[in-house]
C-alpha cells in the first residue's frame, strides 16, 4: 500500500523537528557550560547526552500523539495556542520527573530557553513549511451534493464555482474539455443517489492523467476510516469501522501501562486504608471480581474493592423487585442500595473502590479511558446491533459517561451515544482531558449516587 505525499511530509517534518530540537538544546547548553561536552566524559556528561537525546525524540513524539502534524488547515493562532499547551505540559512533566529522579542539569535557564526557542522555531516552521496549499479540484455531481460536500471540505479545497460540473446529458464532454483547458489537480466525483455510472468519467480522467476521488454522500455509515489499496491487481477499499489509529493506540497502551503502574505506587496508602476498612466493616474478602465483557466480546475478570455484603449478586433480583431500578435498560443502579455496607458507600463516593482496576490495565484487559466495562448479564440483553460498536475498543476505568453526569444519565441510549462519540472522536489529547475531568469528579464526588 502506497504512502500518501501528505504522510511522507508529516514524517519528514517530525524528523526535521527532532534535529531542530537537538541542535537548539546543544547550542544553548554549550553557551552555558562547555565543559559538559568535552572529554574526559564523566557520569554527569553521559546523563546530559541522554537528556539531549531524550528531548530531541520526546518533543516531536508528543507533538505527534497530540495531533500537531494534522493541524495543517488550522489558523496560525490555533497552532500557537496548541504549542503553548505542549510547552506547559512538557516543562511541567520534565521538571517534576527530573526533580523526582534528582538528575543534574548545568543550567535551568538554558533548559527553559532551549524549550521556548525550540517551540518558537517549530511554530515558524509550521507557518512557512508545515501548511498545505488548497487543492485545485473539479467537483462533479448534483448541486445539492456538491454544496453538502463543500460545507465539510472547504478547508482543503480551492473554492471556484467554475469548477463545479453538474450532472447533465453532456457532462462527460464538458469534463474532458475542462481537464484539457484548466489546471485541475484532482476530480471529486460526488455520488448522491444510486445508479450513477462513473466508469466513463474514470476513463476520461485516466486519459488526461488527473487523479479521481469517488465520494458517497447518499449512504450514512458509521465508518471510522477508509484506506485505499490493492488486493492482488484489483483496486480495493478497506472500511475500518473504528478510526484507524494503530500507532496511536500502541502509544496509548504504553501510556496506560506506565501511568497505571505510577498510580498504583502513588495510591498504595489508599489500598491499605481500603483493605483495613473492609476487613473491619465486613470481613473477608477484600477484593471483589466479576466477569465483564471486553474488546471484541472477550470476557475477563474485573477487580474492585468489595463494597457490598457477601452474596450480594444472589440478592439482586430481590432488591430489584422491592426497590426498583433508577437506570433503564440492562444497567442497574440504586441510590440507597441495601446491599452496600457503610464503609463501602464511602469508598464508592470517592471512587476508591475502582483502584484495583489498575491491575486490569496492567494486564492489558482494560484502558484508563474507554467505555464502561459491561457485565455478562448486561451484554446478554443487547438487541440493537449498533450498540456493539462499544466493544471495538478496550473498556476503561473512566470515560465520557463518568465525566458527563455519571449515574445521573439514566438512559442507555445516551450512554451508548457517549461511547460511540468517544470511539469516533478518539484522540490522545481527548484521553488526557477526560483523565483531568475525572480528577475533579473524584475529588468533588460529582455524579455519584
Amino acid at each position: 500500500m502506497q504512502v500518501s505525499p501528505r504522510k511522507r511530509k508529516r514524517k519528514f517534518l517530525q524528523i526535521f523537528d527532532a534535529f531542530l530540537v537537538f541542535a537548539i538544546f546543544t547550542l544553548f547548553f554549550w553557551w552555558r557550560g562547555k565543559d559538559v561536552f568535552l572529554p574526559p566524559f564523566s557520569q554527569e556528561s553521559l546523563v546530559f547526552y541522554f537528556f539531549l537525546l531524550f528531548h530531541a525524540l520526546a518533543i516531536p513524539f508528543l507533538l505527534r500523539i497530540f495531533g500537531f502534524y494534522n493541524l495543517w488547515h488550522k489558523s496560525f493562532f490555533k497552532i500557537f495556542l496548541f504549542l503553548i499547551g505542549v510547552f506547559i505540559f512538557v516543562s511541567a512533566t520534565i521538571s517534576l520527573g527530573f526533580s523526582f529522579l534528582k538528575i543534574w542539569l548545568p543550567s535551568r535557564l538554558a533548559y527553559i530557553a532551549s524549550l521556548c526557542f525550540s517551540l518558537l522555531l517549530i511554530y515558524l516552521r509550521a507557518i512557512l513549511f508545515g501548511r498545505h496549499r488548497k487543492t485545485k479540484a473539479l467537483l462533479i455531481g448534483e448541486k445539492e451534493a456538491i454544496d453538502m460536500f463543500l460545507r465539510d471540505s472547504s478547508d482543503f479545497l480551492e473554492e471556484n464555482e467554475e469548477n463545479h460540473l453538474y450532472f447533465s446529458s453532456s457532462y462527460l464532454e464538458k469534463l474532458e474539455l475542462l481537464l484539457r483547458e484548466k489546471p485541475i489537480e484532482k476530480v471529486f466525483f460526488i455520488i448522491h443517489s444510486e445508479g450513477v455510472d462513473f466508469k466513463k468519467a474514470i476513463l476520461i480522467c485516466e486519459s488526461c492523467g488527473v487523479n479521481m476521488c469517488i465520494i458517497n454522500t447518499f449512504s450514512k455509515y458509521h465508518i471510522g476510516s477508509v484506506v485505499g489499496g490493492f488486493v492482488g491487481n484489483y483496486p480495493s477499499l478497506y472500511l475500518n469501522m473504528t478510526p484507524d489509529f494503530k500507532n496511536a493506540h500502541f502509544y496509548k497502551n504504553i501510556f496506560d501501562s506506565i501511568l497505571a503502574f505510577f498510580l498504583i505506587i502513588c495510591s498504595f496508602p489508599f489500598w491499605i486504608f481500603a483493605s483495613i476498612g473492609i476487613l473491619i466493616a465486613s470481613g473477608r474478602p477484600v477484593l471483589f471480581s466479576q466477569e465483564r465483557v471486553g474488546k471484541y466480546g472477550e470476557k475477563f475478570s474485573v477487580y474492585k474493592f468489595r463494597t457490598m455484603i457477601i452474596g450480594a449478586e444472589k440478592k439482586l433480583e430481590k432488591v430489584k423487585k422491592e426497590f426498583g431500578n433508577e437506570m433503564g435498560g440492562p444497567f442497574f443502579k440504586l441510590q440507597n442500595d441495601p446491599r452496600v455496607f457503610s464503609f463501602g458507600k464511602f469508598l464508592r463516593k470517592f471512587s476508591i473502590d475502582e483502584l484495583p482496576q489498575l491491575i486490569n490495565v496492567l494486564k492489558g484487559e482494560m484502558s484508563l479511558v474507554g467505555p464502561r466495562p459491561m457485565t455478562s448479564e448486561e451484554f446478554g440483553t443487547f438487541k440493537n446491533v449498533d450498540y456493539f460498536r462499544r466493544f471495538s475498543v478496550k473498556p476503561g476505568i473512566t470515560g465520557l459517561w463518568q465525566v458527563s453526569g455519571r449515574n445521573y444519565i439514566s438512559s442507555p441510549q445516551k450512554i451508548y451515544a457517549l461511547d460511540a462519540k468517544y470511539i469516533d472522536d478518539w484522540s490522545f489529547w481527548g484521553d488526557i482531558k477526560i483523565l483531568w475531568r475525572t480528577l475533579g469528579v473524584v475529588i468533588f464526588s460529582k455524579g455519584v449516587k
